[in-house]
């Protein structure tokens, strides 16, 4: 486990050395790609009541909490 840390900043340190790093990109680039591999991870998992009204309202942060379509996709990682 501990060289995955390792390696992980190893390439991390490696793509930023001799270059401007804009930390508000970096996190809302890591936030995103987060959130769209959780998406796909509970799209696959509830694919049996997929449909596009929920697929819609996950795309969104908290749009299951509206009421308009029950059983939200983004439910399980929000």
């Amino acid at each position: 486990m501990g060289s995955f840390f390792v390696l992980s900043g190893f390439i991390l340190t490696l793509g930023c050395v001799g270059h401007d790093v804009n930390y508000g990109k970096f996190l809302l680039a890591r936030i995103l790609r987060i959130y769209l591999v959780c998406l796909m991870f509970t799209t696959a998992a509830q694919r049996d009541t997929l449909t596009f009204a929920n697929l819609l309202l996950s795309l969104l942060p908290f749009g299951h909490l509206s009421g308009a379509v029950q059983g939200g996709l983004a439910g399980m990682f929000w």
